[in-house]
């Protein structure tokens, strides 16, 4: 068992999409946090679509229901659910490309009507005590020990080549939302050490109407970090036909 006193359990979790996002994935992660209690949840990135603000052609008959009001109130409410049953844990919200929308769409801020506030920070239940990291661009991060949690504007068609990157170039250990797909990777530093590198593949929905077979996986991560060290350890779980182990137990819907 591990020694929660001497280890901090950490979660990692991103790119679901609301309201594209698949239920039973989502679910499966709320049990696993019910089940394990952890003492920080990052969420990074990519949690709402902002899909009314984006550039893209938005067809007449696919509008119904993913007005960017309701995607704020289903976030808000899985928000509230991950307070609810972690009432103790930091809630880290970390803003991706698709949060980034709301601000780059204040040029033409008219179709902000009936929202409170205009930063996207405004939309969020204050009460949760929610914190969040943005850097103001598309991209933002924060660090966990010797872990940096991002999600970073790089996205390869290739399993770890983004990642990949991101380790290379900047010469740190990370876990990168954005990519929906899953992958490791790992270099020994000349003279001793080690690089790691993850992409964390999402909880939003796998087959979307507007691309197909898409290399995308369920996943999210559980990070153990020692307590006031920079060391950590971190495990993918891969959510497979809705189910997956951990610590011994099945997860399933």
């Amino acid at each position: 068992m591990i020694n929660r006193k001497e280890w901090e359990l950490a979660v990692i979790a991103n790119d679901i999409h609301f309201p594209y996002h698949d239920q039973k994935a989502v679910d499966l992660f709320l049990m696993f946090i019910k089940k394990e209690k952890p003492d920080v949840v990052f969420l990074d990135g990519d949690l709402i679509d902002c899909w009314a603000l984006s550039k893209f052609p938005k067809p007449p008959d696919n509008n119904q229901g993913r007005q960017l009001a309701r995607e704020i109130e289903m976030l808000n409410e899985f928000l509230a659910t991950v307070r609810k049953l972690v009432p103790k844990a930091r809630i880290i919200y970390i803003f991706g490309n698709h949060e980034h929308r709301f601000k780059t769409y204040l040029i033409n801020a008219e179709g902000l009507y009936g929202l409170n506030g205009t930063k996207l920070e405004d939309q969020i239940d204050q009460s949760l005590d929610i914190e969040i990291v943005y850097s103001g661009l598309k991209e933002s991060y924060t660090k966990y020990g010797a872990l940096y949690i991002g999600h970073w504007n790089k996205a390869s068609k290739h399993s770890t080549a983004s990642v990949k990157s991101i380790v290379e170039d900047k010469a740190i250990c990370a876990i990168q939302g954005h990519c929906h797909r899953m992958g490791s990777y790992y270099k020994t530093i000349y003279g001793g050490g080690t690089l790691v590198g993850y992409e964390n593949g999402c909880l939003c929905d796998l087959n979307p109407d507007w691309t197909g077979d898409p290399n995308w996986q369920h996943c999210f991560s559980v990070v153990y970090k020692k307590k006031n060290k920079d060391r950590f350890h971190l495990y993918q779980i891969p959510i497979v036909d809705y189910q997956f182990f951990y610590g011994g137990k099945l997860y399933k819907i």
